[in-house]
């Protein structure tokens, strides 16, 4: 028995939550982005349709989490959240406006989808080149 409970705990963490707008509806294919502070290894990640996302198998340490909506449409979201080892952290985020690049009326869901369609969210880290930095050369 107590080697079952041993083969259940993997020693990763996991990340849950919504992402929502300033009106409480769910935000669907925000490009959500976590960087292990430690280590620098990235997972990347869009919310569903209903707002939701998970990111599991997370090495325990301290993560940079972003959310960068491909336009001004909404502010960028960036903090901290600590993942321990077979737990799993809840963080559901609230996008706030921004009035940075749009203009009055404008509505920032119909905007951010719009600039969606157009960006393209990577579905791995990008290779690094001999000095550490992103090689984009093939993107």
């Amino acid at each position: 028995m107590f080697v079952g409970c041993m083969s259940a705990q993997n020693g990763r963490g996991s990340l849950t939550g919504t992402v929502s707008d300033p009106n409480g509806a769910a935000v669907a294919e925000a490009p959500i982005q976590v960087k292990n502070k430690a280590t620098g290894a990235i997972a990347r990640i869009t919310s569903k349709s209903d707002g939701s996302y998970t990111l599991a198998g997370l090495a325990p340490g301290t993560y940079e989490y972003s959310i960068v909506m491909p336009c001004c449409a909404y502010k960028k979201v960036a903090q901290e959240i600590l993942v321990e080892a077979d737990k799993t952290e809840q963080l559901n985020i609230e996008l706030a406006d921004t009035v940075n690049g749009t203009t009055l009326g404008d509505d920032p869901g119909r905007l951010a989808d719009i600039m969606r369609k157009r960006a393209r969210v990577l579905p791995q880290p990008a290779s690094r080149n001999a000095a550490g930095a992103p090689d984009l050369s093939g993107v």
